[in-house]
């Protein structure tokens, strides 16, 4: 990619949406476009686990409208994405919550958690529909992200009967902990690989029966299967460790009995 086409300007949109049933099977749905210079292309991909194994992951690049809301039905997003033979409906339960998480001279990102908790449906084919506890976020961003002042990101959602926690960490040069209980923001949470604890507000979310859904370089879990794009992102980006889990969570506290639910979260570490 040339100098100007480099300097021209740039946006990513992704919608990220999943469901989890009550065993522990799941999906993870992604819809992704990207504008830079002249380079412009829709993505779409999914990640499927079972119980007791991730059953690996697909994309395309096709052009697959993004999911939406429909005037009749303003509380249910709605996806149909004919290339991986899979459609969905996801309920909210909970309102949004919208947040800017950097802005510099070089762009900003925002996060919108379009569905803290919802129930979701799932049909791929002619398999088994999917039921159970569903989230979606949509992430905007206009800043590259090998530009991002981060070296360790963590990410996460969990859901049970009446709980939603949604958690984002940045460490590095621009630190970032942003945690969400119930729609209401919580201030110095301590999150790590096993669990999420808020001691001002008195309770913890611990993590068991980990399975581990994709790990790996960004090169060969994510951008090997964008070869369109691959070329021009650079080394530091391609090299970044990922690792995404899907684990039984317990979130415990003083003032009610222990529930659970299943958590999905990540951390990619900048080397």
């Amino acid at each position: 990619m040339n100098q100007s086409e480099e300097t021209a300007n740039f946006r990513i949109r992704k919608f990220y949406m999943d469901c989890v049933d009550a065993a522990g099977n799941g999906r993870i749905m992604y819809h992704a476009h990207l504008n830079w210079g002249r380079l412009a292309f829709n993505y779409v991909g999914d990640l499927r686990f079972s119980q007791d194994v991730s059953l690996g992951t697909r994309g395309r690049l096709v052009r697959t409208p993004p999911p939406h809301f429909a005037p009749r039905t303003p509380r249910t997003l709605t996806w149909d994405c004919p290339s991986l033979d899979t459609s969905g409906t996801w309920t909210s339960k909970r309102d949004l919550v919208s947040k800017r998480l950097l802005q510099t001279a070089e762009g900003e990102v925002n996060w919108t958690c379009l569905q803290p908790a919802a129930h979701a449906e799932v049909n791929s084919g002619g398999a088994r529909r999917l039921s159970g506890a569903g989230y979606t976020e949509c992430l905007d961003l206009t800043i590259k992200p090998w530009r991002l002042p981060i070296e360790q990101l963590r990410w996460g959602r969990f859901l049970a009967e009446n709980e939603s926690i949604v958690w984002i960490e940045w460490r590095g040069p621009h630190p970032l902990n942003l945690v969400f209980r119930n729609g209401r923001q919580v201030d110095g949470a301590q999150i790590g690989d096993r669990s999420v604890r808020a001691g001002l507000d008195d309770w913890e979310l611990h993590f068991t029966d980990s399975l581990t859904l994709r790990e790996g370089t960004l090169l060969t879990t994510v951008f090997d299967k964008i070869p369109l794009i691959k070329q021009s992102i650079p080394m530091r980006m391609l090299n970044a460790h990922e690792c995404k889990w899907r684990s039984r969570g317990t979130f415990s506290c003083k003032s009610a009995s222990p529930v659970g639910g299943w958590a999905i979260h990540e951390k990619v570490q900048w080397r």
